[in-house]
């Protein structure tokens, strides 16, 4: 019904990317245009442009582009990821989004307004000839993109300022699960406890609730939000090993990867037994003390068979 060459000049697409299907679903209003690439391509590192061999690929993802009459017009793509030493795993750069973003560069919602009053940041997409009024806490701002007027009220200070910045909008899609922005795995929620034990308080802010952990031992993400804001490992304390290449294997109990070697030296698995007892005890503080908020013993085990099977 569609056809695909169209979209693909519609994108602007070149080799090796491709658009192989395009579908309508009329009960929802949606196009779905779907692109994808061969196997074996090779694909520029986002940090120094050089080109690798594909590592992995993050999972299919969506973004929404521009309407096509009354149709919702959604793209689906697997974004490759490249590993380089100097720079870790990350993904590749897209022709019709940049990295984060879930709206591609020509959605009419990119341009949009920031609002900050006090340490509340909210994106408010612009919508031509309409006052765009946001409560914050009691708090409300009301300004025309048309006109570029602002007022703001307060409770307690009816002078309030507000600074206005054009941002891009990161809108959080309940369609998808949370993913990292920077590798694209899924994320692992962490509640506030666990973020405030790994990160200084200004950090914490930064993030919105919920946050997520990313569990990439290459990415350098430590922490995001559905918003794809990230605080990244080297700006965290308390981390495990290998995403703090100096930190233990568990860091609720102490455990390293040379007590894991010394375990299969011994032939005898007496430290990673404790930890794995200590983990189920009453006491054991894995909320805080673990930078993803769970206990450690799953990926103790793993990193122990692993070795094990090596040795």
């Amino acid at each position: 019904m569609f056809d695909t060459k169209l979209y693909q000049q519609v994108l602007g697409l070149t080799a090796p990317r491709k658009v192989t299907e395009v579908r309508l679903d009329v009960e929802s209003t949606a196009i779905h245009v779907h692109v994808d690439h061969p196997d074996g391509c090779r694909w520029a590192c986002p940090q120094c442009s050089r080109e690798l061999a594909c590592y992995d690929h993050a999972p299919e993802r969506q973004w929404r582009h521009l309407n096509t009459f009354q149709f919702q017009a959604l793209v689906h793509a697997r974004v490759p990821r490249v590993e380089y030493p100097e720079h870790g795993v990350a993904q590749v750069q897209l022709p019709w989004a940049e990295p984060p973003g879930r709206i591609t560069l020509h959605h009419p919602a990119s341009p949009c307004i920031t609002l900050l009053m006090g340490r509340f940041v909210i994106d408010v997409t612009r919508r031509a000839d309409e006052d765009v009024v946001v409560g914050v806490h009691g708090d409300s701002v009301k300004y025309n993109p048309v006109s570029g007027k602002t007022s703001a009220r307060t409770r307690s200070d009816p002078q309030v300022g507000v600074i206005m910045y054009k941002a891009s909008m990161k809108e959080p899609d309940p369609n998808l699960p949370p993913r990292c922005p920077r590798c694209g795995a899924d994320g692992l929620p962490v509640g506030p406890e666990t973020l405030r034990a790994h990160l200084a308080s200004d950090a914490v802010e930064s993030l919105g609730e919920p946050a997520y952990w990313c569990a990439t031992d290459a990415c350098p993400v430590a922490y995001f939000d559905l918003f794809e804001r990230s605080v990244d490992a080297d700006a965290a304390y308390g981390l495990y090993w290998p995403k703090d290449p100096a930190g233990p294997l568990c860091c609720c109990h102490g455990l390293t990867v040379d007590d894991v070697d010394a375990d299969l030296a011994e032939t005898v698995p007496s430290r990673v037994r404790a930890v794995v007892q200590k983990a189920g005890e009453p006491d054991a503080a894995c909320t805080t003390k673990s930078p993803d908020g769970r206990p450690c013993v799953a990926r103790v085990q793993r990193h122990y068979m692993r070795r094990k099977q090596k040795s």
